[in-house]
């Protein structure tokens, strides 16, 4: 793979995972009733991370990774769907997915990561917001994107925090530099001309436009 597009890569996951850190480690403390946090992060390479459904079912497979089970009337609606050969994360399958996701989270976070890359951000958000709506007091929801005016719309009435690119282009900056120095340091980024990693610090500063 080339260097530069690894870095990207690898920049992208480690902007996901200071999201996720950051939400286990403040958000769950502040109120011990809501203990636990789900987490899905839109990847724009895998087109089914960033379809409803499959949000939906990753968020599902959450919950029921402590050990937790469904209940008998969900347990045989997925069950059916198996015996049929047809996939549980079809969209004629949504509705019941939706409902079935709402049996099992009791009470947490939510937390979609890059909504915006998503092919139906409002449809998810939707059914997400639907569950939460149903369940004020127990699910809280945090929804990290660029700016869209359809998901702006959706959460027109919802509180909102705007981080301007021009806040944030000095920290980017200087992470994107200290990696660079990294991979020249290690031989992963060879620089036959020494203006070469500056020019890669400031394109990559440019385009990542305060992501």
């Amino acid at each position: 793979m080339d260097p530069a597009m690894s870095f990207v890569l690898r920049l992208l996951f480690y902007s996901a995972y200071l999201i996720q850190q950051l939400v286990s480690g403040t958000l769950t403390g502040h109120d011990e009733h809501l203990d636990t946090t789900l987490y899905h992060f839109c990847d724009f390479r895998n087109y089914a991370s960033t379809r409803s459904t499959s949000i939906l079912g990753c968020l599902l497979r959450q919950v029921l990774e402590p050990g937790k089970f469904l209940n008998g009337r969900n347990t045989e609606l997925l069950r059916t769907r198996r015996y049929r050969g047809e996939t549980v994360l079809g969209d004629d399958f949504a509705d019941n997915l939706e409902k079935i996701f709402e049996d099992s989270f009791y009470r947490g976070y939510i937390v979609l990561d890059a909504l915006d890359e998503c092919v139906d951000p409002e449809q998810i958000l939707q059914r997400i917001l639907r569950c939460a709506q149903r369940n004020r007091r127990r699910i809280k929801i945090l929804v990290v994107s660029r700016d869209s005016i359809n998901i702006r719309n959706v959460l027109d009435t919802f509180p909102k925090l705007a981080l301007s690119s021009q806040l944030l282009e000095h920290d980017v900056k200087l992470f994107i530099s200290k990696e660079v120095d990294r991979l020249v340091h290690d031989k992963v980024l060879k620089a036959r001309d020494q203006q070469l990693p500056a020019s890669i610090v400031t394109e990559l500063s440019k385009r990542a436009e305060g992501m």
